[in-house]
């Protein structure tokens, strides 16, 4: 197989297999090309088993407390507060109409709680609730997967890491990462490594939550530096997110340019992605500007 130009990182929750996806994917960028200089990076065996280990954690406690209690308002009563993690599901499931605090609790639970309450207000949340039943579950995946990967739940981070690494590595002549949702995280992480010194590359993300505070905190922690440090291998920075998806709350231009370094590498624009929810990933891909970043650094002509 020859060395790819360009890599996709998908995002958080269930995926089609790596082949599908990747086929998908091009079908968008490449529609006419028999072999698409294309490669992805899959890790979605990984966090599909985290969630069945989830799922199988939360039967064997079921109507048991099982976690430190977290200050949820009036969302339900002192008398009937579940586990941690029971809550948490319910609270992503149903977007928390009520105000977020935290009062107590640690590692994922709380980042977790903390995302959330990073994602807009309250109105915002239910106004695109009501309108896409669907976004609730997509952002349960969303919440489980980003904070996981942060607090290293399950030991995935390592793994996510090195499926990414993999792929870079074994692309030498790879001028362009595109990264959706929680792969742009790790995209992030994995770029700003030693052994990749030397690389230069073109990032493109698109529904991103690099712009989320508590995840920045993260990545600041890392780094031991803010605002963060945009890895050296990164040249250049296309950032792209949609009005109402809650992910890329906080990704424009001002936000970014306040939390990374150095600013002359970012570049954002907002674009209409007029799926569901509007955080698809598929969406975003089919969306003129970002298009235009593709083949623009490809050096190619819109098809």
């Amino acid at each position: 197989m020859p060395s790819a130009k360009v890599l996709y990182i998908h995002g958080a929750g269930p995926q089609p297999e790596a082949g599908v996806l990747r086929r998908e994917i091009d079908e968008i960028l490449f529609p006419d090309e028999a072999d698409p200089p294309s490669d992805i990076a899959w890790f979605a065996d990984v966090t599909d088993a985290a969630h069945e280990a989830d799922e199988a954690a939360r039967e064997a406690r079921d109507g048991q407390n099982a976690g430190p209690g977290v200050d949820t308002g009036d969302a339900v009563g002192d008398d009937e507060r579940p586990g941690l993690d029971d809550r948490l599901l319910g609270r992503a499931r149903t977007l928390w109409t009520g105000t977020l605090g935290l009062a107590s609790g640690g590692g994922r639970g709380a980042l977790l709680l903390r995302l959330v309450a990073a994602m807009g207000s309250v109105d915002e949340r239910e106004s695109v609730e009501n309108r896409h039943g669907s976004r609730a579950e997509a952002l349960w995946h969303f919440y489980r997967d980003v904070a996981g990967y942060l607090e290293n739940d399950g030991d995935i981070a390592p793994v996510l890491r090195e499926r990414v690494r993999a792929a870079v590595t074994r692309n030498p002549d790879l001028q362009l990462v595109v990264a959706h949702s929680l792969g742009t995280v790790i995209a992030f992480d994995v770029l700003a490594e030693p052994q990749l010194a030397g690389r230069e590359l073109t990032l493109v993300t698109v529904g991103s939550p690099l712009g989320l505070g508590p995840l920045q905190d993260r990545l600041a922690a890392w780094a031991g530096a803010r605002p963060v440090a945009i890895p050296p291998t990164v040249t250049r920075w296309r950032n792209f997110h949609a009005h109402g998806d809650p992910v890329a709350t906080g990704s424009d231009i001002d936000g970014l340019h306040a939390d990374y370094h150095p600013t002359a590498r970012v570049h954002s624009t907002m674009v209409r992605n007029d799926v569901g929810h509007h955080h698809g990933f598929l969406g975003y891909l089919r969306t003129p500007e970002v298009l235009d970043a593709i083949y623009a650094t490809l050096g190619v002509r819109r098809p």
